[in-house]
């Protein structure tokens, strides 16, 4: 591989993602504090115990106030630390953070265990993603990695199937559900709560901004074996999980969503001879994904070293993007503001989907029609008021 520098000369005709994305508590791209703590979470024993004392010297982990992103993080810190031979600052409350996670965990664990036994004893297909997925292949640890969720994917023909076993399980619909055909069409997953409080998210594609049926296939197709409490369900395979990872991770949020450099990080180190880099490629390609998969790469090999074929980052980065790219790729980069999902989703089905909304492009109530449509109104009066809803709640919060 070549040297950083030689890398980045070679891209630096399109180094649009990397040098234009903003750096704020918000945003997928870590702060030096937060860079501080991403280093002590992976970093050899030696250089793990400088980061943190250097971090100690300006931070003040029982009285400051740390970034959510920053302590999702701790766990893993904790676990590297103690393969250094210090006595490190703090270390009884990373124990302890370290210790409730993964008592929450094994909670979730069981409930997304039961879930599954559900689901497969009807005869639906699953497949595990995100955190509990991640933990278990590559952090090989439930106490090391937080999560907030569950997260199950099921093929989208079982949907409704689906959705009639939670709520007999005791699981509810959050939000407005009301699922018709139309509607899975234009969205990703959809989302519920037991009466513990615990979430789930029932997703029928895995990424936000593919819903093409034929690329979630080729992730069925290629995922590997997961075990989970005496049950065998599935998991991405390792380029399918890094593209996951990379484009959920990519863009802006109210919790900074900067775990998505550890997951990247332990997944490379772990799978580094099994990442099918050419069918990452491939996917991101076809995904309409290269600027953010280009963005992510760049980072990782530029900030962590990691051993990423340089040929692809370069196939990457050759592209050129269009238009419609670069408007969703700033979209989710810029800082959270109201109706950006919605605007996100709106360009994605208008500009870069093959779907049926593509032929509707160029009408100006095209966005209401979308809205209709993913939201589940009966007319345009409805998207009105929930606009109207909508903005008069976030104006209220602005002088509150």
């Amino acid at each position: 591989m070549k040297l950083i520098s030689e890398l980045s000369k070679e891209n630096s005709k399109y180094p649009f993602a990397i040098l234009k994305a903003p750096k704020a508590l918000d945003s997928c791209w870590p702060t030096s504090s937060q860079e501080h703590i991403l280093r002590v979470a992976l970093s050899d024993p030696g250089m793990a115990k400088h980061e943190w004392l250097e971090w100690n010297a300006q931070h003040s982990l029982e009285h400051d106030q740390i970034d959510i992103g920053s302590y999702r993080l701790l766990p893993l810190v904790y676990k590297n630390l103690l393969r250094s031979d210090i006595t490190a600052p703090y270390l009884n409350i990373l124990e302890g953070l370290y210790k409730r996670t993964w008592l929450e965990n094994q909670i979730k664990l069981h409930a997304c265990s039961e879930v599954l036994r559900a689901l497969e004893g009807a005869g639906i297909n699953t497949l595990v993603l995100k955190g509990i997925s991640i933990a278990i292949h590559y952090y090989s640890d439930l106490g090391a990695r937080p999560m907030l969720d569950i997260d199950i994917l099921i093929p989208k023909h079982s949907v409704f199937a689906a959705i009639k076993i939670l709520s007999d399980c005791g699981w509810l619909a959050t939000g407005d559900l009301n699922l018709n055909a139309d509607m899975l069409d234009g969205r990703h997953a959809c989302g519920f709560k037991n009466s513990t409080g615990l979430q789930l998210d029932l997703h029928w594609h895995v990424l936000h901004f593919c819903l093409n049926d034929h690329i979630t296939n080729e992730f069925w197709d290629a995922a590997i074996p997961l075990k989970l409490n005496g049950l065998t369900t599935r998991a991405l395979c390792p380029a399918d999980q890094l593209l996951h990872i990379c484009t959920h991770g990519l863009m802006s949020n109210t919790v900074p969503p900067i775990r998505w450099i550890a997951d990247s990080y332990l997944l490379i180190k772990t799978n580094e001879m099994q990442v099918d880099w050419n069918r990452l490629a491939n996917l991101t390609v076809r995904s309409n994904e290269s600027l953010r998969m280009y963005s992510a790469l760049f980072y990782l090999v530029q900030n962590f070293q990691l051993p990423i074929s340089k040929e692809i980052i370069n196939k990457l980065g050759s592209l050129k993007p269009t238009l419609a790219q670069k408007t969703l790729f700033s979209i989710l980069m810029a800082k959270s503001n109201f109706g950006v999902w919605e605007i996100a989703f709106f360009f994605y089905y208008h500009f870069l989907s093959n779907g049926r909304f593509k032929k509707t492009q160029y009408n100006p109530f095209a966005f209401i029609a979308y809205l209709r449509m993913v939201k589940g109104f009966q007319n345009s009066w409805q998207v009105y008021m929930w606009a109207f809803t909508k903005t008069a709640i976030r104006v209220r919060k602005l002088f509150q």
